[in-house]
């Protein structure tokens, strides 16, 4: 499903904390403003981590999800950059798809015998 989250942080160390978590699930398209594709178990995980963070009584994250037929309709005024959103391919947090597709490449071999 994909995600418009916006977050209102009053602390900087908080707020900077918020925005970095984000930054492994979606594209900030504005300061405090993220769109995220997540499947239900992203954005579980993603709201828990976010909750160890903010603070109920200061700080506020929203989760508005948008279907494909609405999000057809935003308006963008201004630069925007061209992009696909694919509801159907779930992004995994950036570091943990390094950390799987690491795991897989192949490590070079060092060779320590010269030809002479």
């Amino acid at each position: 499903m994909f995600y418009l989250v916006t977050y209102d942080i009053t602390l900087d160390r908080r707020r900077n904390k918020v925005a970095h978590i984000l930054e492994g699930y979606g594209m900030r398209v504005q300061k405090s403003v993220f769109e995220c594709v997540l499947n239900p178990d992203q954005r579980e995980m993603l709201q828990r981590k976010l909750s160890r963070y903010i603070k109920p009584d200061e700080d506020q994250v929203r989760f508005y999800p948008l279907s494909p037929r609405y999000r057809k309709k935003v308006l963008v005024m201004g630069l925007q950059p061209q992009r696909e959103v694919d509801d159907v391919a779930f992004i995994l947090p950036v570091r943990s798809f390094l950390r799987r597709f690491l795991r897989f490449w192949p490590q070079p071999s060092v060779n320590t015998h010269r030809e002479v």
